[in-house]
């Protein structure tokens, strides 16, 4: 029996062959087209940097192209191909177009041609604005080119040759005529030379006998001048003392004239009117006492730190008194004073026995608290002498920031109605106070400091019997509308423990200068309301003297 074949199970060699294959030609092609796509990304990059570089290559040869074509049109050498390529690339190279021909003009110099518009350029003059010429094509071509306008420059330089030379001949044909007329006009001087020599000759003979008759009047005329000059002399001194007498018998009389009408003209409401705008329970508010006291010196204490100054003074009144005790005895004195003694003014503080007198501060030594005092002023230092837990007040005297005042008038400190006001400005400051403004009695002006009269001034110092005119009515009546105390010079110091002088001279107010008034400024908004004014005497008009 005949053996049996074994067919085979499973793929065949060829199948395996065939998927070996496959699986290699599959990772082959992979391989290939990654690396045949990578080298095209690499082709993308080297093209484009060409590209750039071709850009960049053509726009230098662009800008070298215009910056020669358009030196080439200026000089007038371009033909019609430059100025194709200056047009067609004159909005991509604008700025090369501009900067070369700034870089020209630059060279030629600023107004180097002769005639306006000589070099105007359309196709720059585009650019300048812009560029787009509008509906029409600006011209590549300027006006005139640089040869043509060095033709222009030659041709005037031989136009003004022209000029000059003849302008040359003319001159020297004038110079022959003025030549001439010099020789004409010397010939005439000579003879008109003789002519006056013969003339003086004459006039000197004749000159000669007047000097002689001249010099005969002149012994006669010197005889009596000497007398009219010691005459004239005699009359001028004469006349000089006589007017210096009149001069002083007007500022007499004005100064009688003015005590006159003050005393024929009383107005008793004035008593009380130097008292009204005086608050003594704000004064005592800053009041102080007398802690100790050793022979003629004392210490001084204050409930609260005060404003302290050396030379600052107090008025000294007794330990029991009230300071309104103190005011209300002053205005019974001054009714008394006035019905029963005289029309005069009453000194402040005379005979007021609840004054015992005054002390001027030397040392500061209790940080504002306390302070080392002299006494200066006793009513009666037997009887009633200043002592311990006796109290103290200064009208000025403060807590917070320095008081500020003004001053106007004459402040007379020795008595003899002459200015003392610098002297014034000096007591003053002794007692920690601001001078806002005052009046300069040498020129009639009212000097400021910093605002001027202004509500935050407490005082305006009015010196005694000063006449509301000039200057001293505008500082009174800017005091009134922004609610500032009127107060008497001589009511002050002594309110501030400085006594005036007794029996002083009458202020001379003839001999100083208080100017002429001017508007008050308005009152601004935020201003304190002026308090009621005391009423002011009603006195007749009078024309005031002028000044010599």
């Amino acid at each position: 029996m005949a053996k049996k074949s074994t067919q085979e199970s499973g793929p065949g060699a060829f199948m395996i062959l065939v998927l070996v294959f496959f699986v290699l030609m599959s990772a082959v092609l992979g391989v290939t087209t990654y690396l045949g796509f990578d080298g095209q990304a690499k082709l993308e990059e080297e093209a484009k940097a060409a590209t750039e570089a071709k850009k960049k290559v053509e726009s230098n040869l662009h800008e070298e192209q215009v910056r020669k074509d358009i030196n080439r049109v200026a000089l007038g050498t371009a033909d019609d191909v430059d100025r194709e390529t200056l047009n067609g690339l004159s909005k991509e190279q604008a700025a090369n177009i501009l900067d070369e021909y700034q870089r020209l003009m630059s060279k030629l110099g600023k107004n180097a041609f002769p005639t306006d518009g000589a070099f105007q350029w359309e196709l720059v003059a585009d650019l300048q604005k812009g560029g787009g010429g509008g509906d029409k094509k600006p011209a590549s071509d300027p006006k005139n080119t640089v040869p043509a306008i060095t033709k222009i420059w030659a041709k005037m330089y031989q136009d003004m040759k022209v000029k000059y030379d003849n302008e040359f001949v003319a001159h020297k044909k004038a110079d022959v005529q003025a030549q001439a007329n010099l020789d004409a006009l010397d010939a005439a001087k000579k003879d008109f030379d003789a002519k006056i020599a013969q003339l003086s000759a004459d006039v000197k003979t004749k000159t000669d006998a007047m000097q002689v008759a001249f010099n005969n009047l002149k012994v006669e005329a010197d005889k009596k001048g000497v007398e009219f000059k010691n005459a004239a002399n005699e009359f001028a001194e004469a006349r000089a003392k006589l007017e210096e007498q009149l001069q002083a018998k007007a500022r007499d009389l004005t100064i009688r004239d003015e005590t006159i009408k003050r005393l024929q003209n009383p107005d008793p409401s004035d008593i009380e009117a130097k008292w009204r705008h005086f608050n003594p329970a704000k004064v005592a508010e800053s009041m102080g006492s007398i802690e100790d006291k050793n022979d003629n010196f004392v210490t001084l204490r204050f409930s609260k730190k005060m404003n302290l100054v050396p030379g600052q003074t107090f008025v000294v009144i007794p330990a029991g008194a009230s300071l309104v005790a103190v005011i209300d005895r002053e205005k019974a004195l001054d009714k008394h004073h006035y019905e029963v003694a005289s029309l005069n003014l009453r000194e402040p503080f005379t005979d007021n026995e609840l004054v015992k007198g005054t002390v001027e501060i030397t040392d500061i030594t209790g940080n504002g608290y306390t302070a080392r005092a002299r006494i200066t002023s006793q009513a009666n230092d037997i009887r009633n002498p200043v002592g311990k837990n006796d109290q103290i007040f200064n009208l000025t005297l403060s807590s917070g920031e320095k008081e500020h005042v003004a001053f106007v008038g004459i402040i007379d400190l020795d008595g003899d109605g002459r200015p003392d006001n610098e002297q014034f400005v000096r007591i003053l400051e002794n007692n920690n106070l601001l001078v806002d403004a005052y009046l300069d009695l040498k020129t009639g002006e009212m000097k400021k400091r910093g605002e001027g009269i202004n509500p935050r001034t407490k005082f305006l110092i009015v010196g005694t019997d000063a006449p509301m005119v000039g200057k001293v009515k505008t500082m009174v009546e800017d005091a009134k509308k922004n609610g500032v105390q009127l107060i008497d010079a001589r009511m002050f110091l002594h309110l501030i423990g400085v006594k005036p002088p007794k029996n002083p001279a009458p202020p001379a107010y003839t001999t100083v200068e208080l100017g002429t008034p001017s508007a008050a400024p308005p009152m601004k908004e935020g201003d304190a309301p002026m308090p009621p004014a005391a009423p002011e005497k009603k006195e007749p008009e009078k024309k005031e003297p002028e000044k010599k």
